[in-house]
């Protein structure tokens, strides 16, 4: 005879890879904060992922995101910045052909999966002005738990065996 077990596990309804655009300034100035003729040596982005929701009906998702910067010159000065850029109106296009049925609705959740900040970064010492663009790459999946029961050893698979001392 075959046992059975009740195993729990996210259903996943959509899974999509996206590169979402978080950040693109144009001529932002250091100067009240650095002196002229200073170059920057390296530029460090920490990026994280603070909230994700699902709009089914729309077919879109919202992602808050937590991000870090930190600009090191060569005269060994620092600045660091952090900010919460939300994007919004994310397209799931796929979203729509795929059938979720209601007693799911309400657990839906959106999760990310391969997150990575795509930074361009350039400044010009002489003018004290840079530009930045920042996109993170994702792949955004929308599930909800389930659970179903499994058959561990089917019957066709399981003998009995007599064993004698």
């Amino acid at each position: 005879m075959g046992f059975c077990q009740r195993i729990k596990y996210n259903r996943v309804f959509y899974d999509q890879r996206s590169t979402i655009e978080v950040l693109n300034e144009v001529n932002v100035s250091l100067a009240n904060l650095i002196a002229a003729g200073i170059d920057i040596t390296t530029v460090n982005v920490e990026a994280s992922i603070i909230e994700c929701d699902v709009d089914v009906a729309n077919q879109t998702a919202t992602i808050e995101f937590f991000i870090k910067k930190t600009l090191t010159f060569v005269d060994d000065s620092v600045i660091e910045f952090s900010f919460n850029p939300t994007a919004t109106g994310i397209s799931l296009p796929k979203l729509g052909e795929t059938t979720i049925p209601d007693e799911f609705l309400d657990r839906l959740q959106c999760q990310i999966f391969d997150f990575t900040p795509i930074e361009t970064f350039t400044y010009n010492p002489a003018s004290q002005l840079f530009n930045d663009q920042l996109s993170i790459d994702l792949t955004l999946k929308v599930s909800a738990e389930d659970q179903a029961l499994f058959t561990l050893c089917p019957p066709n698979l399981t003998r009995t065996v007599t064993v004698t001392p």
